[in-house]
């Protein structure tokens, strides 16, 4: 088999820079709950569902409902959503610089 010049400019066998470490083909679960590892999408969606809350307890103490407001709830499920699966998909050195702290 021919050897391949790496991006370090090394040479090796093509399969071996194929692999990757197992760790690495895990899914990160803190990258759900983690302030830390979470994107923009993510930290946007959690603080959107924190202030949706809170929002929802004023309305309840005042005795006011405003119609189809808890299909935020549903709004703020989906971004996160959808920020989760690119934060998954995304390499780890894609978004170091948006990591909130």
């Amino acid at each position: 088999m021919s050897e391949i010049k790496a991006a370090d400019g090394t040479y090796g066998n093509p399969i071996a820079f194929q692999r990757e470490p197992a760790a690495k083909k895990l899914m990160k679960l803190s990258k759900i709950y983690d302030p830390r590892e979470m994107n923009s999408y993510q930290f946007v969606a959690m603080t959107g569902l924190v202030m949706t809350i809170l929002a929802n307890i004023i309305l309840l103490f005042i005795g006011k409902t405003v119609e189809n407001f808890n299909a935020l709830y549903l709004c703020w499920f989906v971004f996160f959503g959808a920020g989760t699966i690119a934060n998954f998909n995304s390499k780890p050195d894609d978004h170091d610089h948006h990591h909130h702290h």
